[in-house]
């Protein structure tokens, strides 16, 4: 669960590094809500430092977007 945690503040920064608001928002709250990560991760998308990963399986017929 340590892992997860760590994982996922380092989501939320990175999405806040694509925004001097998030930013902003970020450092008085210390983390985003979801609908600001996806403004964040959007942005960060946008402008090409943010690249989705999506693993699939033809053979499993499963995916997980990571």
């Amino acid at each position: 669960m340590e892992k997860a945690n760590q994982l996922h503040n380092e989501l939320v920064e990175k999405a806040a590094e694509n925004d001097e608001g998030l930013m902003e928002m970020y450092f008085e709250k210390g983390t985003l809500n979801e609908n600001e990560m996806r403004q964040g991760l959007k942005i960060g998308m946008r402008n090409h430092v943010v690249f989705p990963i999506f693993c699939v399986s033809a053979k499993m017929t499963c995916a997980a977007a990571v």
